[in-house]
């Protein structure tokens, strides 16, 4: 999917939540496939020499706010159900998809 249409986050991450898994393992399976689909992007656009030194500089710049988002993220787990785990994922990811596609349409404007 990553490939075909350049977003394999959005229906992994329906299907994943409408599965009967728990919260947990939704939590956990996701963060391992973005890891490694982030490991394998960083890899392929290094030796394919995409990642410039002006890359590296703006994804330090975001890391703080990744490590918080994190740390914010595992705090906040512990203390929802997983019904509220799912719907405010759900929520997430379509409030996304609707920025995304009020942006992609406003230069038509």
């Amino acid at each position: 999917m990553q490939g075909a249409v350049a977003m394999a986050g959005p229906p992994l991450i329906v299907l994943i939540l409408a599965s009967s898994w728990t919260a947990a393992r939704c939590r956990a399976t996701l963060s391992l496939f973005f890891l490694l689909l982030g490991t394998a992007s960083l890899v392929i656009g290094v030796w394919r020499g995409v990642v410039t030194r002006e890359c590296v500089v703006i994804a330090a710049c975001g890391l703080p706010g990744l490590l918080l988002g994190q740390i914010l993220g595992a705090y906040l787990f512990v203390r929802i159900d997983a019904q509220k785990y799912r719907t405010i994922s759900i929520l997430s990811v379509a409030a996304t998809g609707i920025l995304v596609t009020i942006k992609g349409l406003v230069p038509y404007f």
